[in-house]
């Protein structure tokens, strides 16, 4: 597991970057790590590693970039992957390589300057330590309703599922209007794949920013609940002429992923990990499965990145 390396100590900016040539183990012979590495036939560049700390400062998570593109964030508590993707190199992390960095669960990365807490997705100061306690607190409650799920889904180990087609992909996110911007993607997805009716050419453009701020407007507002986002799709559909009413289901989130993938369409995905707007929701189109225990969820992280995989086990709500 472990293999003989030159210690060598980086510091930028004044802090001392833990990295794999500190540290000396080959994260790549890990479990967990090594199932996704082997299931995507990818290679991690160890050189490039990162420990992100938890909210209590700890060196709990390792952040790996890929030798291609992508990472793989992985928790060393409880030895699982939270996070990774093949497809894109995480930006958020990699730009603010040398400062303090924190992680709370997926898609939540932070770092903080003379105390204060600053969100590496839209640089938003969001105040002391004790916001990403809060954080983290409504992630792992996120965690402990849904880890047992997981098991009891029936799919074959070492796969993965894509839908039909391709979802946009949609960065336009503005002060807490996620549900929208998720929204979005998966209403021109079936305007696109099953009925032109969906998305008018008064409401196209190819950002989504059209139908993105007509839906935040007058469908669902920020802050978005799921009965908001269910509700709001719903009227939304009724004025283009269309019948669809979503579900939503907060148990058995596993199985809906993996039963609305193999239907060939896409989802959206609730996770909770914001003190002020709560929920973010992503859009999801697949799922892959490592190891026979393991399942993640293929989304658009409603911020311009695609193909990020994240363990369902952090999820809280799904709507299809």
């Amino acid at each position: 597991m472990f293999v003989s390396v030159l210690l060598t100590i980086i510091i930028i900016n004044g802090v001392v970057l833990n990295s794999y040539a500190q540290s000396g183990l080959d994260y790549s012979k890990i479990p967990a790590i090594s199932d996704v590495l082997s299931l995507f036939n990818v290679k991690v560049d160890l050189e490039r590693s990162l420990y992100l700390k938890d909210a209590d400062r700890a060196d709990r998570y390792i952040y790996i970039p890929l030798i291609e593109t992508g990472y793989i964030i992985y928790d060393i508590q409880l030895e699982e992957v939270i996070e990774f993707s093949v497809e894109t190199a995480n930006s958020y992390i990699e730009s603010a390589r040398g400062d303090e960095l924190y992680y709370t669960g997926p898609l939540s990365y932070y770092k903080i300057i003379d105390g204060t807490v600053i969100s590496l997705k839209d640089h938003s100061q969001m105040g002391t330590i004790e916001v990403l306690k809060e954080i983290e607190g409504m992630m792992i409650f996120d965690k402990q309703k849904s880890v047992s799920q997981t098991a009891s889904i029936k799919v074959t180990p070492r796969s993965i599922e894509y839908i039909r087609g391709t979802v946009p992909n949609y960065s336009y996110n503005p002060d807490g209007i996620c549900g929208a911007t998720a929204a979005a993607m998966l209403l021109k997805w079936r305007d696109n794949y099953m009925d032109s009716r969906y998305v008018p050419a008064s409401l196209t453009s190819g950002d989504g920013e059209l139908l993105i701020r007509h839906l935040a407007n007058n469908y669902i507002p920020k802050k978005s609940g799921s009965v908001n986002v269910v509700n709001g799709i719903y009227d939304y559909v009724r004025t283009q002429g269309i019948s669809y009413l979503p579900s939503r289901e907060v148990a058995n989130i596993t199985s809906i992923v993996t039963a609305v993938s193999g239907q060939g369409v896409p989802y959206i995905l609730g996770i909770t990990g914001h003190p002020q707007y709560k929920e973010h929701w992503v859009t999801g189109y697949g799922y892959s499965q490592p190891s026979s225990n393991t399942i993640f969820a293929i989304v658009n992280d409603g911020w311009g990145s695609t193909g990020i995989q994240i363990t369902m086990s952090y999820t809280d709500w799904a709507i299809y």
